[in-house]
């Protein structure tokens, strides 16, 4: 006889009061076969996962898994009627993932999820916390996603994340594992704390980046919604080593590319506004051309510049300016491609040179 429980983030946000948005389950005492003849549809070539066939919800069969090599894929997996429920949660990465829900509403709490929720704590399962190098990065995901609510790193936890960093398992990840815990952890309440923990447990080298180097994100304002401007806030504001955060966290080259462009305007805007430094700045980032990835970058720095203390008199390029730029024609066609150039050029530099006089 087969029974569903209700697992992981949704148990867990059920308790602390949070919204739900996904629910997993894990089915215990049952086979693929008999899912699959259930209508289920699998989904997991390495896991056992099924997707319900009218909610679409993901059920797994209970599984354990062991440590066969390096690397959070270094793992054989075991599934079947005779593994428990307790085994299945116990192979989880932390004690408030770790708590299960009947489909009566009783809650299964083995580790002692319950109580750490309790005490505000982020605490590993077991001593096989350690055979995945990504729970490093999810443990500080999951700081940053709580730490408004009050809740800390266990000591024990956060000493056995130094005992991986050091281990050289972080350089087995693949960067895009790495990007979507960043990604995600960047979009929490405390995205900073994502950062400062990174830091705390060696998994970012204290020589080249400092706590203070993420001290935006603090602050940011979470109506900046789109993964590529909230990323762009905390590189153009604390001025970091864009290249070395980016190659460590394996950002897509569509976000570095934007914040790339950001760090422009932020830079433009530390210096001497003429008319040949914005020209130099729109022809840098390719603004003209890509003049939709420049507004939005335009946009985004605009509105950070807004909130700076020594911003009342500064001069902000809009979209007025960046629009009669794009429209410059040269006066006849018949004229070489070089002298066309030289006349948009100067035209362009006019448009430039009266939008400061009338702003002065």
């Amino acid at each position: 006889m087969s029974e569903v429980f209700l697992v992981g983030g949704a148990v867990r946000d059920k308790l602390l009061g949070l919204s739900v948005k996904e629910k997993d389950w894990v089915v215990v005492g049952s086979t693929e076969k008999d899912l699959l003849n259930q209508g289920y549809l699998q989904v997991g070539k390495d896991f056992p996962v099924f997707l319900h066939p009218e909610t679409k919800e993901e059920y797994a069969l209970a599984r354990k898994e062991r440590k066969i090599s390096s690397g959070h894929k270094g793992f054989e997996i075991e599934s079947g009627k005779e593994i428990t429920l307790k085994e299945d949660l116990e192979r989880r990465d932390l004690t408030i993932n770790a708590i299960a829900q009947s489909e009566e509403g009783e809650f299964i709490d083995p580790f002692g999820g319950m109580e750490d929720i309790k005490n505000k704590k982020i605490r590993k399962v077991s001593d096989s916390f350690v055979e995945d190098p990504l729970r490093v990065f999810r443990v500080a995901r999951f700081a940053a996603k709580l730490n408004h609510l009050g809740f800390s790193i266990d000591k024990e936890t956060l000493e056995t994340m130094k005992e991986i960093s050091k281990s050289g398992e972080l350089e087995t990840l693949p960067k895009e594992r790495l990007w979507k815990e960043t990604e995600k952890a960047i979009h929490e309440k405390s995205p900073h704390i994502y950062f400062m923990t990174l830091l705390e447990a060696g998994a970012l080298d204290e020589k080249e980046f400092k706590p203070e180097d993420f001290a935006s994100l603090e602050k940011i304002n979470n109506d900046i919604l789109p993964t590529k401007s909230r990323w762009a806030s905390l590189l153009i504001i604390d001025d970091l080593d864009m290249v070395k955060l980016e190659n460590k966290l394996g950002v897509p080259k569509k976000v570095n590319e934007f914040s790339s462009v950001c760090k422009d305007i932020f830079d433009f805007y530390r210096g001497e506004f003429s008319e040949k430094s914005l020209m130099n700045l729109i022809l840098k980032t390719d603004g003209l051309r890509r003049d939709d990835r420049f507004r939005q970058a335009l946009s985004l720095v605009n509105e950070l510049k807004k909130s700076e203390k020594e911003s009342k008199d500064l001069k902000l390029v809009n979209e007025e300016l960046l629009d009669l730029l794009i429209s410059v024609s040269p006066t006849s066609k018949d004229q070489s491609g070089e002298e066309i150039a030289k006349e948009i050029q100067r035209k362009r530099l006019v448009i430039i040179n009266k939008y400061l006089l009338d702003h002065e």
